[in-house]
């Protein structure tokens, strides 16, 4: 669901009018419509993490994670993908995500990050119970390691840096999607109307 603090897209139904040319909505409460709104606004964002591209058809810059595990942008662990969700109510859709990290996403920017301590983990293949082991450190012996796996860590400083990151928008509505919104709308004044599917 949309929170401030993530990023999300909006119909209302001023925009709906002006999607409409200006047809008024024949019914006060249109919430049967708005989810059916949210609905593809929904499967057009989806859509969006498959194809790896934004709204306007530009392809997202690959991340430098995807490039080197042949990975997808946007889709490590998947969380913000499945965290879109939608809001309606009588007169509104709105289609967003609460994942703090979206808008950075979304918008682009840079990130300040601060000095810290970090642990790095490695997994030595040959024998550790020599006591020159760890001295040797050819690519062949050692290789990085989940903490689970490891038999050697050390604690590394990482200084401050800023890292500035592309916008890759996952949500937005282009042209071709507003006439399919468009479609919707007037299908169901339609049918609201008596009238059944508009033609």
């Amino acid at each position: 669901m949309a929170d401030p603090t993530g990023a999300s897209i909006r119909i209302d139904d001023a925009a709906l009018r002006r999607l409409l040319g200006g047809l008024a909505a024949s019914a006060e409460d249109m919430t049967d419509l708005m989810v059916q709104l949210a609905g593809q606004m929904e499967l057009d964002t989806q859509r969006r993490f498959e194809e790896q591209r934004g709204p306007d058809g530009n392809p997202w810059p690959p991340s430098l994670r995807a490039l080197t595990q042949n990975g997808e942008t946007l889709t490590d662990t998947a969380r913000l993908r499945q965290s879109i969700g939608s809001r309606v109510t009588r007169n509104t859709a709105e289609v967003g995500t609460n994942v703090v990290y979206a808008a950075i996403h979304q918008f682009g920017g840079t990130v300040q990050m601060p000095e810290r301590q970090q642990t790095l983990y490695w997994h030595h293949r040959g024998d550790t119970g020599s006591a020159d082991w760890q001295s040797s450190r050819t690519f062949k012996d050692w290789k990085f390691s989940k903490r689970s796996r490891a038999n050697y860590s050390e604690v590394h400083t990482v200084k401050a840096h800023s890292i500035t990151m592309p916008a890759r928008p996952f949500l937005g509505i282009n042209e071709a999607g507003m006439a399919v919104l468009g479609e919707i709308a007037r299908d169901w004044l339609a049918g609201a109307a008596g009238l059944g599917a508009a033609s």
